[in-house]
């Protein structure tokens, strides 16, 4: 049961650590389109 345990948290750090490491690049992107769509020489 405690092998259950263990792992399950390793799972959950595992899915935040990918969530943080992903989460630069989701806010990069989301400038990029904001000031792509804000700023019309972009076009």
């Amino acid at each position: 049961m405690a092998g259950g345990m263990i792992f399950t948290l390793f799972q959950v750090s595992f899915c935040i650590f990918l969530l943080f490491l992903n989460l630069p690049t989701f806010v990069f992107e989301y400038c990029i389109l904001k000031l792509g769509h804000d700023s019309p020489a972009a076009n």
